[in-house]
């Protein structure tokens, strides 16, 4: 009987890791198609073109939304925070002390990653795990990035 028990709550915890990691892939995938067409964008477009275009539906996936900072920590479009639009936000730090926006132009100019971190969730009100993929603009002298709450 023990054995049973055993088996089936095992079996129960793989099929949860397993479900827990296709919709991490999931998210994962639904990161990139959106940064693509925001990336898109704004080498067609600029900057200011997205910074109107990003808060609207069509720029956003759920809690999914875009963001684009210029090399010096600018803000240049923010899907969920559209006030924050030219604030330098350079030494904007995250829960834990570090430069959240300097590690993120670090990891553009490295040519582009996923990145972890803790932020506040704007919803629920508490701190919560982040990841987001952050892509270099070619030709352009800044980033843009998409995330997903874990």
């Amino acid at each position: 009987m023990k054995k049973r028990f055993w088996i089936v709550l095992f079996s129960m915890l793989l099929a949860g890791f397993i479900f827990a990691g296709a919709a991490a892939a999931d998210q994962k995938e639904d990161v990139m198609a959106l940064l693509k067409k925001g990336h898109d964008y704004i080498k067609a477009n600029g900057f200011e073109k997205a910074a109107e275009v990003f808060p609207t539906p069509d720029f956003k996936n759920g809690e999914l939304h875009l963001f684009a900072y210029s090399y010096d920590g600018v803000v240049r479009a923010h899907g969920s925070k559209p006030a924050r639009v030219g604030k330098n936000l350079s030494k904007l730090k995250t829960p834990e002390g570090d430069y959240h926006i300097l590690n993120l132009i670090k990891k553009a100019k490295s040519g582009g990653d996923w990145h972890e971190y803790r932020w506040m969730h704007p919803k629920k009100k508490k701190l919560m795990e982040k990841e987001s993929y952050i892509m270099p603009i070619e030709g352009i002298d800044g980033f843009i990035g998409c995330g997903f709450w874990k």
